[in-house]
């Protein structure tokens, strides 16, 4: 798990935030959260907006070069970068990742890996050994303008900490293109005489990207984030879980809604339906978002909580910039404002650097990178081939080169990344000043977002220091979960 290692200059002093996530999210389902923000934000803010970010934070649309294995596929970079869940049955999951060849990394190489796993929900505080998990993996070499390969697919099925089957069999995969408006994998099973277990069979299917919804089933929501939104809304939302399985609707509302999802597969009769396929994570949200739903609204103070009564907040813009973003704010200092919390804080992201840049460090030169965007501090990157990178400030006579740090191309943002032992990102403060926190929002920390929210509790001026790298807003900037996600 990829930690962050800063050293933030919050409060008068050094607090050194240790976090392991690549995640910053905005509200729940929260389709309107931007064009809200668009409408609310004048243009002279907006315009001071961009002139604040910093340049070292390139977006992935500024970068003109593409990987290897994105231009051979013509492909988008949620391609590897989202989880992919099969069309009715969001118990089974799909990722994908570069494979870099030897003396080579993610950029360069034209081998991909497709991972499966089913039958069992991703998001769980623990697996259930009594159930059958199946386990799936191949391997494509890329070539340009092709996105449909044939394979072979290796499937396994464990049980009880046991080995019940592990077959191959020949597969087609299709691939999304950039702009076909599809997003899907799919894996489909060719003709062959050998007969597949029927458990195995389940693997195959079209595998999309949930998106926002996937908030729904990866951790557990808390009333902050969800008091606004109106009981329609929420009903929306708490049926999407029921959708996500495979269940048809009675109400012709709810099924024409779902039908306009691409990962909706109504399979499943209302009466055959069983609540058995859901997680511990997905029971809680479905009685959560019910008791708000039936909540008069303004009982529930949402006219309060709504989005379009807060300006955006001033450190906005860098809360899109990765989804690594550091959080450190003492709440002792909390101003009480209502329906949130002022409080002062710093936000922090990874030190980045263009491929560029890379390929100049690699062959012998030196890059130099913002390390502080506070105060403007500049440090040299310099590489060797057998003691790999070092680091350090413009001026100085640098140390010998420690064994710890490695690069690492990040697909979210076209960028490449610096970590330090135990995987800990290397990272720089990009503000400081006023936090805003919504009164109700929570904190919690575990080595996974599941637990680490099984274990959450309120923010309140009564906690010395809120520290996290896994960060969700309500659109405009006021969190309303903070998690630390590390060892």
């Amino acid at each position: 798990m990829k930690k962050i290692v800063c050293i933030l200059l919050a409060f008068g002093i050094s607090v050194i935030v240790l976090s392991g996530c690549r995640k910053e999210q905005t509200s729940i389902l929260d389709e309107r959260a931007e064009a809200v923000t668009k409408e609310k934000m004048p243009d002279t803010q907006e315009e001071q907006a961009k002139e604040e970010m910093p340049d070292t934070q390139e977006t992935a649309r500024e970068t003109k070069e593409e990987s290897v294995i994105i231009q051979n596929l013509n492909a988008d970079r949620t391609l590897f970068t989202e989880t992919f869940y099969k069309a009715g049955d969001i118990n089974y999951w799909m990722q994908t990742y570069v494979d870099p060849e030897e003396g080579s990394d993610e950029f360069c190489s034209n081998v991909m890996r497709l991972y499966c796993s089913g039958n069992q929900p991703r998001f769980a505080e623990s697996v259930d050994e009594n159930m059958l998990t199946l386990h799936a993996r191949t391997a494509i070499e890329t070539v340009p303008g092709k996105n449909v390969y044939e394979t072979e697919l290796t499937v396994s099925a464990y049980k009880n900490g046991m080995v019940l089957f592990e077959t191959a069999c020949a597969v087609t995969v299709t691939l999304p293109q950039k702009g076909d408006g599809n997003y899907a994998v799919s894996i489909s099973q060719k003709e062959s005489r050998v007969e597949l277990p029927e458990e195995a069979k389940a693997i195959f299917g079209e595998y999309y990207p949930m998106k926002e919804q996937q908030e729904l089933f990866e951790r557990y929501l808390c009333r902050a984030e969800l008091c606004a939104y109106p009981s329609e809304d929420l009903r929306l939302m708490r049926n999407t879980i029921y959708a996500a399985h495979g269940r048809k609707f009675k109400d012709p509302v709810l099924t024409e809604y779902m039908e306009k999802k691409l990962w909706y597969r109504g399979n499943t009769e209302p009466e055959s339906f069983s609540e058995e396929v859901f997680s511990n994570v997905e029971k809680e949200n479905i009685r959560l978002l019910q008791e708000i739903e039936n909540e008069p609204f303004e009982e529930r103070n949402g006219a309060a909580y709504s989005m379009e009564n807060f300006d955006p907040a001033p450190y906005l813009p860098w809360l899109s910039q990765n989804k690594e973003t550091g959080l450190a704010a003492n709440m002792e200092q909390a101003e009480d404002c209502g329906v949130y919390y002022r409080v002062w804080g710093t936000l922090s992201l990874p030190v980045t650097f263009t491929r560029e840049q890379w390929e100049e460090v690699k062959n012998g030169g030196k890059a130099e990178l913002c390390t502080n965007e506070l105060t403007g501090e500049r440090k040299i990157l310099e590489y060797d081939r057998e003691k790999g990178y070092r680091m350090y400030k413009k001026g100085t006579i640098p140390d010998d080169f420690p064994s710890d740090i490695r690069s690492y191309y990040n697909y979210s943002t076209g960028l490449y990344e610096l970590y330090a032992s135990s995987d800990d990102t290397i990272m720089k403060p990009v503000y400081e000043g006023d936090l805003f926190i919504l009164k109700g929002a929570v904190c919690g920390g575990m080595v996974n977002l599941v637990t680490a929210s099984a274990l959450q509790e309120e923010i309140t001026p009564d906690q010395q220091e809120v520290y996290g790298n896994c960060l969700y807003h309500s659109g405009r900037g006021c969190f309303t979960a903070v998690y630390y996600l590390g060892d």
